[in-house]
């Protein structure tokens, strides 16, 4: 049975200060008809910026709703008190090669997404930085009916850093998640689908 209004929508954007996604996020926000959709954000942990969201009334939801203690260290005695034993030095752990560390990595991203998406089933999800991104994977495998990405920029915005097979397969399996995608402009939108190969499919 088709949901009734009003809908809820999720936007996940893991900004940790204002910018340019931010200001559009807020700009959608601030047209939204809240007699028909309920809106939710979706963070990893407590930023400033979230303020915004609370003066316009927005169901936050944080995978991290707060913030861990700050570890101090133990104060030195002074004069001739006697110096708190050094704690035993730990084993290193051999380093892993780069590539087997960002797969690892984006495993635990992409559970962690899954985990949070799960806390507050939305109707719609709107990814709000769209390429190389796990959220939208992370949504499928969360059982979002519905979501939707924005290409903000062009895919060559940091080509050279994301110039690699791993990120580009990220960012065809991403794009893939997606039922619907934004884009400012038609040539951005082409530029990504060339990229992604959208077309071929």
């Amino acid at each position: 049975m088709a949901p009734s209004p009003p809908y809820s929508i999720g936007y996940f954007d893991d900004s940790s200060g204002p910018g340019g996604t931010t200001r559009y996020l807020m700009e959608l926000l601030e047209g939204l008809d809240r007699s028909v959709f309920r809106p939710v954000y979706y963070g990893f942990r407590p930023a400033a910026w979230h303020s915004q969201l609370v003066d316009r009334d927005v169901e936050i939801v944080l995978l991290e709703p707060d913030e861990p203690p700050a570890i101090s260290a133990s104060p030195v005695p002074s004069g001739d008190a006697k110096r708190a034993p050094a704690p035993p030095a730990r084993r290193k752990r051999p380093r892993l090669p780069q590539s087997v560390a960002w797969w690892l990595g984006l495993g635990v991203d992409i559970r962690a997404l899954v985990r949070l998406f799960r806390k507050r089933p939305v109707d719609l999800l709107h990814s709000n930085n769209t390429g190389a991104e796990p959220a939208p994977i992370a949504a499928r495998l969360a059982g979002v009916p519905r979501i939707l990405g924005f290409w903000h920029v062009d895919s060559t915005y940091d080509f050279g850093k994301r110039s690699s097979f791993r990120y580009r397969w990220l960012e065809r399996r991403s794009t893939r998640a997606l039922d619907y995608i934004i884009a400012p402009a038609k040539q951005t939108k082409d530029d990504w689908i060339a990229r992604t190969s959208l077309g071929n499919s």
